[in-house]
C-alpha cells in the first residue's frame, strides 16, 4: 500500500508540474525528450493493460478528467455554458486555476467527424478565453490510433502544432494529460 501511495504522489506532484507549465512557455524545457518518450511508454504500457475491454461512455470518461483536475487542485465544471459564444453549446470540461483555462471536449471515439466538430470548437474558444489549452478527452484505447499512418493521427497532429490541442487519455480510474508539445 505504501509503494502505491508514493507512486501516486510522484504522478501528483508530475502532473501539477505538467499542467503549470503549459501556461509559462517553460514546457519543453522542464521536460526532456527523453521524459517526454518515457510518459509515452508508460501509456503503452496502460493501453496494453487496458486492450482487452470495451470503450469508456463519454460520461465516464468526463467525471475521470474532472477528477483528475480535482486532483492537481484546479477547479472544473461539467457542461460549462459557452456564454456569449453559443447559446446552444456547453464545453464538456472547463477547469481553471487563477488566469490560467483548459477547456476538454470529450469524446469516447475518436472520428474524422467528430474531430472536425472539436477543432470548429477551438477558435470560438480562443476568442472567449484567448490563453486557453484545449484538449480532447478521450478513451486511452484510442492511443493505439497514433500506431496506425491515417486520417485521424494526421488531423491529431496537425492540430496539435497548428492548433495546439493535445489530448487527455483516460481509463476509469486516471487521466493522462498529453499537451501539444509531446504529440509531434
Amino acid at each position: 500500500m505504501g509503494d502505491e501511495l508514493a507512486e501516486f504522489e510522484k504522478w501528483k506532484q508530475a502532473n501539477i508540474i505538467l499542467v503549470e507549465n503549459l501556461f509559462d512557455g517553460k514546457l519543453l524545457q522542464t521536460f526532456t525528450k527523453k521524459d517526454i518518450e518515457s510518459y509515452g511508454q508508460q501509456l503503452v504500457q496502460i493501453l496494453t493493460a487496458q486492450s482487452n475491454r470495451y470503450l469508456y461512455a463519454h460520461s465516464t470518461l468526463t467525471n475521470v478528467i474532472g477528477n483528475y483536475f480535482d486532483l492537481i487542485g484546479w477547479k472544473y465544471g461539467f457542461e460549462v455554458p459557452q456564454g456569449d459564444l453559443d447559446s446552444s453549446y456547453r464545453f464538456d470540461i472547463m477547469a481553471q486555476k487563477e488566469k490560467n483555462t483548459i477547456v476538454v471536449e470529450v469524446k469516447s471515439k475518436i472520428t474524422t467527424r467528430d474531430l472536425g466538430q472539436v477543432l470548429g470548437y477551438v477558435f470560438d474558444v480562443r476568442k472567449k478565453y484567448p490563453t486557453s489549452r484545449f484538449f480532447i478527452g478521450t478513451d486511452i484505447l484510442n492511443l493505439s490510433l497514433f500506431g496506425n499512418d491515417g486520417e485521424i493521427k494526421d488531423i491529431i497532429i496537425d492540430s496539435a502544432k497548428n492548433l495546439n490541442v493535445g489530448v487527455i487519455f483516460a481509463t476509469k480510474d486516471l487521466a493522462w494529460l498529453v499537451p501539444a508539445e509531446f504529440l509531434y
